[in-house]
């Protein structure tokens, strides 16, 4: 499987950064099954939380994965 890495820069604290996506995990895979399969949160939102997004069939990324 072929992999790319990449880091953005947010200017806000990782906490709020995380607020604003956290509900998401759960809310994207239910209102757009076809999209997403699967959104794992590891972590607390704190600095080193990992989020896991497995996306639904026909999409051209299978899965991502987020650290802050």
């Amino acid at each position: 499987m072929k992999s790319v890495n990449m880091e953005i820069d947010l200017k806000v604290p990782a906490q709020k950064a995380w607020d604003a996506i956290r509900d998401s995990a759960s809310l994207f895979p239910k209102i757009m099954p076809s999209h997403f399969k699967s959104i794992e949160v590891i972590g607390d939102g704190n600095v080193g939380t990992i989020r896991r997004i497995k996306y639904g069939e026909g999409i051209l990324v299978i899965e991502d994965k987020f650290q802050v």
